[in-house]
């Protein structure tokens, strides 16, 4: 049986033999971290533009009302987790939110998480201030649902969505 030290040795010599044999063959060492440009097919993914092309507009960075309902679902995990409360986990969370992207209430329901654990996403939803939101006034809606384990895993399904004058007062 041969020792781990000598298996490192035998693939060391392996690699030197093949790498000399490649380099007689003519094929090139290829450096690290240092892209290259040769026999890049000019129009596929990640490919430099062809001389005299023009590149696509670049894609629009203003988010989506939807986006800001992940806002909601980003307190479920701190919650469960501070109150140790793992396995099984589902839930909506609602928070309703002003112009200014503050939040104005918070509930939790349809769900089930333990008391404390509830009582978290509720108190942590009134703090929500979302910074350069442009939605207008309106409600912010998580659904989660899966399996969180303790060391931060999880399998879950989580949809949100943004409700536009739903809750403002």
């Amino acid at each position: 049986m041969s020792t781990p030290r000598a298996r490192s040795l035998t693939f060391t010599l392996a690699l030197t033999v093949l790498g000399g044999a490649l380099a007689a063959s003519g094929c090139k060492k290829s450096e690290p971290n240092k892209p290259t440009t040769s026999g890049a097919v000019q129009g596929a993914p990640g490919a430099p533009p062809a001389p005299g092309q023009k590149l696509p507009p670049a894609a629009p960075t203003k988010r989506s009302p939807d986006d800001y309902g992940s806002y909601a679902c980003r307190l479920m995990k701190g919650c469960y987790t501070k109150h140790q409360a793992f396995g099984q986990v589902a839930g909506r969370i609602t928070i309703n939110v002003g112009a200014d992207g503050k939040a104005t209430a918070s509930a939790y329901d349809n769900g089930t998480a333990p008391g404390p654990v509830k009582d978290c996403i509720v108190t942590s939803g009134k703090m929500i201030n979302i910074p350069g939101f442009d939605a207008g006034a309106g409600q912010l809606v998580c659904d989660y649902n899966g399996q969180l384990m303790a060391g931060g895993m999880e399998i879950m399904t989580k949809s949100w969505k943004f409700v536009p004058g739903a809750g403002a007062k």
